[in-house]
């Protein structure tokens, strides 16, 4: 009885670190995805400009 009970307690923790791990990945992996045109122009040595983020503004 008590190796069944210790079995359960591996199993559940293995679950619980499974899905930790796994929501991890999935929350912080589209992160490194991110901007991949302007990665594209920044290599290719054009100069750019995003417009969502302009350093001056207009008050």
């Amino acid at each position: 009885m008590e190796q069944k009970r210790t079995l359960w307690i591996i199993l559940a923790s293995g679950i619980f670190l499974l899905v930790v791990i796994g929501a991890a990945v999935i929350l912080y992996a589209p992160a490194m995805n991110r901007n991949t045109n302007a990665r594209a122009l920044r290599d290719s040595g054009e100069i750019w400009v995003s417009p969502g983020l302009s350093s001056s503004s207009s008050t």
